[in-house]
């Protein structure tokens, strides 16, 4: 059980360069323990790593999202590799929540929620050009979607465009994220801005 915690205590240390920082991350992703190191965890970053992803978008991943790593290296070169063929930018944080966002639910759930767009008279083309610039917008459940969509085209009922709503699903979750990582919300805010501006 020691070497289980001392394993994953050097490997987030090995980004966070900071013991007092890398036990609540820790803390926060208690499941991690459970990862396989060896076998999924360090062959997935030098994937990303070979993609050319920075360090600081793969430790954004470890904070907020250190799950997408419970993989085996050979779906996550997949998953890395789709989100490559999508357009997506390595060097920007949009590139990881893409990669997490493709990690976390099956091509079932994905294609359920492509569904649920096309119901509101959205094309493909157009999803896939949303998700590129808000990959959140399918990290949401498909409840949540749906509700929102609701709100906007039949409570509303004004010319909104799917970027508004997107943005708006968008910032439903991450207020979701911010509220349950309170101490980090200032930073995950801070890369939120950022990922904006480089998207405009």
């Amino acid at each position: 059980m020691e070497s289980q915690i001392i394993s994953p205590f050097n490997f987030f240390k090995s980004f966070v360069q900071s013991e007092e920082e890398t036990i609540p991350a820790i803390k926060r992703n208690a499941k991690f323990l459970l990862v396989d190191l060896q076998a999924c965890a360090l062959p997935n970053v030098e994937i990303l790593r070979e993609t050319n992803v920075l360090d600081e978008k793969i430790l954004f991943m470890l904070k907020f999202m250190a799950g997408a790593f419970n993989s085996t290296s050979d779906r996550f070169r997949k998953i890395v590799n789709e989100v490559k063929k999508m357009g997506f930018n390595p060097l920007k944080l949009n590139f990881v929540l893409a990669v997490h966002a493709l990690k976390s639910m099956s091509k079932s759930t994905w294609g359920k929620k492509v569904d649920i767009y096309k119901k509101w008279v959205l094309f493909e083309d157009d999803i896939l050009v949303a998700f590129g610039k808000y990959p959140w917008c399918t990290i949401a459940s498909e409840h949540k979607i749906m509700r929102v969509m609701d709100f906007f085209v039949n409570k509303m009922k004004n010319d909104i465009t799917l970027e508004t709503m997107l943005k708006y699903i968008e910032k439903v979750f991450l207020t979701e994220v911010v509220n349950y990582y309170e101490e980090e919300a200032l930073e995950l805010l801070k890369l939120h801005k950022e990922k904006l501006v480089v998207a405009k």
